[in-house]
């Protein structure tokens, strides 16, 4: 039996896919995401915390030194995702900074979606032998 802290604190799964909507193809969009405070992204904002420091007092340097944890770490890929012509976009270290960078609100929704920790539980509650359903029929 689990304890109540693991049910409520523990992640069943390392990557979430995330539905985000759809392409100009009426395809669904799904972006592959890592829980924010994972050892990658631990890993990431160490390795980057000297830089991070040093561009905390400007804006812009301070959201590429983000961008590249992001991109690294938590954003892991894509599916569905369209450029310009219409042709997918692969999930590259460099197409992920470079769309993180320019669109802020892909940043917010990523890392949104990092720290909503029902994206990484199972969709199913796993009954236990013994526990009790208190769903009404």
């Amino acid at each position: 039996m689990k304890s109540s802290f693991d049910l409520l604190f523990v992640s069943d799964k390392d990557v979430a896919e995330i539905p985000m909507g759809f392409n100009s193809k009426e395809e669904e969009i799904i972006f592959l995401i890592r829980e924010a405070g994972c050892k990658e992204h631990e890993k990431s904002q160490r390795k980057h915390a000297k830089e991070l420091e040093r561009t905390r007092k400007n804006d812009k340097l301070y959201d590429r030194v983000l961008c590249k944890i992001i991109a690294e770490s938590i954003l892991v890929g894509w599916k569905n995702v369209l450029d310009e012509d219409g042709e997918i976009l692969d999930a590259t270290y460099q197409n992920k900074f470079d769309a993180l960078l320019k669109y802020k609100k892909l940043r917010a929704a990523v890392m949104d979606a990092a720290t909503d920790e029902s994206f990484f539980k199972d969709d199913e509650m796993d009954q236990e032998e013994g526990e009790v359903d208190t769903e009404k029929n």
